[in-house]
């Protein structure tokens, strides 16, 4: 069975490349047989690639949509539920009671541990404030003094590839 995973091509491709060099640029029957590998498989593979990536990356985008309704629904259904607290401790009060019976549940209505209400903040003492520093790193200036050759401790740059698509000119 043949193999044409994308690495596999390209392993091809590079034996074509070898078997050229080794033939002194002669087109002999081993590097013949290697044409079809560059003429057609490598095209047709990196065109699927691409197709994936774009339906891989149109599926993130749909679950990151369905992520941010669900996260809404998640709220809607905690008030919903909050609600219902209210409303149970509301009925066990109109009653005059602090325990309710269901035929699964029981319902206990006891005092909590008080919470603070801020109604105005401006009105309270200073000393109730605590003050609170954050440092975050400046990305942009430590970038700025690297690729001036600075040696900033803890930070270097790093070289990489970008990768652009474009649709093939020779189409159409």
């Amino acid at each position: 069975m043949e193999n044409n995973t994308l690495p596999a091509l390209v392993a091809q491709a590079q034996t074509f490349i070898t078997a050229t060099l080794e033939s002194e640029g002669e087109i002999t029957e081993q590097v013949e047989g290697l044409l079809p590998v560059m003429e057609a498989k490598i095209p047709a593979k990196i065109d699927a690639y691409v197709h994936i990536k774009d339906q891989v990356e149109m599926q993130a985008e749909y679950f990151k949509a369905k992520a941010a309704q669900f996260a809404q629904a998640a709220k809607q259904m905690e008030k919903v539920a909050e609600s219902l607290k209210e409303r149970l401790k509301w009925a066990a009060g109109e009653l005059g009671t602090n325990t309710l019976e269901g035929f699964d549940f029981k319902i206990t209505i006891s005092d909590s541990v008080p919470s603070v209400v801020v109604e105005n903040e401006d009105q309270i003492d200073f000393v109730y404030f605590e003050e609170v520093r954050t440092l975050k790193l400046n990305k942009a200036k430590l970038k700025e003094d690297l690729l001036m050759g600075r040696k900033v401790s803890g930070a270097h740059l790093k070289h990489g590839k970008t990768i652009r698509f474009s649709t093939n000119k020779k189409v159409g």
